[in-house]
C-alpha cells in the first residue's frame, strides 16, 4: 500500500471514532471544485468511505427471533 492509501484508511478509520471532528477537518480543509478537482475528489471519496465505515459497523445481523420481536413490535415495517 502507498502513502496515499494509507492516509486514507486511517482517515477513514478515525472518522469511524471520531465522526463529527474528522469530517470537520476534511470538510474545512476541502477545496472547491474549481480550485483544485483532484483533491476535491479526494475528500469527496474519503467522505463516503468514512460513510460507508460507519454503516457496516452498525449493520448487524439479527436471529429470526429478533426479527420476529421487531415486525411484531413495528407492524408498520
Amino acid at each position: 500500500m502507498n502513502l496515499k492509501g494509507s492516509l486514507t484508511q486511517v482517515l477513514i478509520s478515525c472518522g469511524g471514532c471520531t465522526y463529527l471532528k474528522t469530517t470537520g477537518i476534511i470538510k474545512e480543509l476541502q477545496p472547491s471544485i474549481e480550485e483544485d478537482e483532484d483533491n476535491f475528489i479526494y475528500c469527496n471519496y474519503i467522505l463516503n468511505g468514512i460513510e460507508t465505515e460507519r454503516k457496516r459497523v452498525v449493520d448487524t445481523v439479527y436471529d429470526l427471533k429478533a426479527v420476529k420481536k421487531l415486525l411484531k413490535e413495528n407492524p408498520s415495517i
